[in-house]
């Protein structure tokens, strides 16, 4: 699945930026996360993690370290559930060259892969036991008639 964060206004005077979706972005764990600017008064932007931050990316195309207008990350097959991914987004203002940083977060959803695979493991052993009660009993009839 891809997620797209979107920067649709800023405000240069207390740093905010709004972003789309709002708050903390929830991923899951091999998902695109994209970042894409639609507000008219931001030049461009880049991502830095914060030092205390777990990684969750395997791969982070762009930006870190260079400002750019589009950037995207591959999150990786490994992190923890519930891990928060805590960054900075460096904007630079239309018209000056001074970045202001922004603080948002990206968590990891929690792992469904193995309550699911236990859930139809049960399940096609119920069918599994069912059908040969089904099929010995009919048998058993058979022979008794």
């Amino acid at each position: 699945m891809q997620y797209e964060i979107v920067i649709i206004e800023a405000n240069s005077s207390n740093r905010d930026l709004v972003l789309n979706p709002s708050g903390t972005v929830v991923v899951k764990r091999g998902d695109k996360v994209t970042w894409s600017i639609t507000a008219t008064n931001v030049e461009s932007f880049r991502i830095e993690k914060k030092e205390s931050s777990k990684e969750i990316f395997a791969l982070l195309d762009k930006p870190p370290k260079k400002q750019t207008k589009k950037g995207s990350g591959r999150v990786g097959l490994y992190p923890k559930d519930y891990t928060e991914y805590e960054y900075s987004i460096f904007w630079i203002p239309i018209g000056t060259t001074t970045e202001l940083e922004f603080d948002p977060k990206i968590s990891i959803m929690p792992s469904t892969g193995i309550i699911l695979r236990l859930i139809l493991g049960l399940i096609s052993a119920c069918i599994g036991f069912l059908t040969l009660k089904f099929l010995f009993g009919k048998k058993r009839k058979k022979k008794s008639k």
